[in-house]
């Protein structure tokens, strides 16, 4: 069985990028916008660890890396 993560506030902080906040990357892997309250509405929602895992990858993610991913269709955001 796999583990799963419910997302938290707390473990959420945890995944802050270097500059101490969230990477576009972040918000849009677990399928939000950057313009809604995506913290409020990710609490509660279940990660399996490896997809929790990228999401913390994700906190080094520039923007202009997100876009070569999604160009290159590297990028999946999560659908919930």
């Amino acid at each position: 069985m796999e583990n799963k993560v419910i997302l938290t506030k707390e473990n959420i902080h945890a995944c802050k990028s270097q500059r101490g906040g969230f990477t576009n990357a972040q918000i849009e892997y677990l399928g939000f916008k950057t313009k809604e309250k995506w913290l409020k509405n990710a609490i509660g929602n279940s990660l399996s660890q490896d997809e929790f895992e990228q999401f913390k990858k994700y906190g080094d993610t520039r923007a202009n890396v997100l876009r070569r991913l999604k160009k290159d269709g590297i990028f999946k955001p999560l659908n919930y």
